[in-house]
């Protein structure tokens, strides 16, 4: 895998775990409200599919589609409540993307301060003790790679690189259902856009902040992870795709830890501005008259303090499962 690849991956994953709430907020079988007429919310609140949210003010109306990963490929799920959202917005807006300039891919090919690669001599097993070198090899047996191929590499990446040979192996996906967002868009002629890019150059400075002990405790959380993803994905997908909030939550959870990306200052620093660009990207939105549909991972949705609640703070209207 390339070191372009293992950033776009590393902000991939970034995105979805988002911070590590210590609880979640209850859920209820509320459906969501709508101004339109009695026939159109009795369809929408009786058809199954993941849980909607509905932020409203008097020009505008935005539907929120709470986004789990991993899931696998092929997960079945009900699409036509996400559909009856869709019907008649005018955009649908996705998590930010990652970029890679052409200079920045040069300096971390070269990385002469080796950042990310051990230099001659050095590998990442040989610092290992024996228990942590057996669980290692086990863990990259798990998603279909020789153990040797991750040696040239700081822990850190590796991190992200088993994350990414686990959805290769497993058949994941990681972002959870968004192709299958944009297929249904593009079926019923919605444009799509993602919030935002970031550069690598995000990425490459939180690298920069991450300890030996932080990226230690990465590669650990990937090495239990890595054997466990596939019964994992299958049932996030179970919950994801009947509406069930908390046992979505509790399920990512499980692979989301403070002692990893968030632990960092340079990875808080990416996590605040995420949070920031929604706040804005949100705002802006709830400006334009008509309807819009946004996909943004659930987490940062409905955790204490996330975009929910700070969106009720503005004295918004938000209707859901979770209010």
């Amino acid at each position: 895998m390339s070191i372009a690849a293992i950033l776009r991956r590393a902000l991939l994953i970034l995105t979805l775990a988002g911070p590590a709430w210590g609880q979640t907020p209850p859920a209820s079988d509320s459906a969501p409200a709508s101004d339109t007429p009695v026939s159109e919310i009795e369809i929408i609140a009786h058809l199954p599919g993941p849980a909607l949210w509905r932020v409203s003010t008097p020009k505008s109306e935005l539907w929120i589609v709470g986004l789990a990963g991993p899931t696998p490929k092929r997960l079945e799920w009900d699409t036509r409540r996400v559909e009856a959202a869709l019907d008649g917005a005018h955009e649908l807006i996705l998590p930010p993307g990652a970029s890679i300039g052409m200079l920045d891919m040069v300096g971390l090919l070269l990385d002469p301060s080796h950042r990310y690669h051990y230099p001659g001599g050095q590998t990442l097993r040989g610092a290992m003790s024996p228990d942590q070198r057996r669980k290692f090899d086990a863990a990259a047996a798990s998603v279909g790679q020789d153990p040797a191929h991750y040696d040239h590499w700081r822990p850190l990446v590796v991190f992200i690189a088993l994350v990414a040979d686990a959805q290769k192996h497993d058949g994941l996906n990681m972002e959870g259902p968004q192709k299958t967002l944009m297929h249904l868009a593009e079926a019923k002629k919605v444009p799509t856009r993602r919030l935002t890019n970031y550069s690598t150059g995000s990425m490459i400075q939180a690298f920069k902040d991450a300890s030996p002990q932080d990226q230690e405790r990465c590669l650990a959380l990937a090495v239990d992870m890595a054997p466990r993803l596939p019964a994992f994905s299958a049932r996030l997908g179970e919950a994801w795709a009947h509406g069930q909030v908390d046992a979505a939550l509790g399920d990512q959870a499980e692979i989301v830890s403070d002692a990893c990306f968030t632990s960092t200052p340079g990875f808080r620093r990416l996590e605040d501005r995420r949070m920031q660009d929604w706040a804005k990207g949100l705002a802006q939105t709830l400006q334009q008259p008509g309807k819009t549909v946004l996909a943004i991972d659930i987490r940062s949705l409905t955790s204490p303090g996330g975009l929910l609640e700070q969106l009720k703070a503005q004295g918004l209207e938000v209707t859901g499962r979770a209010y």
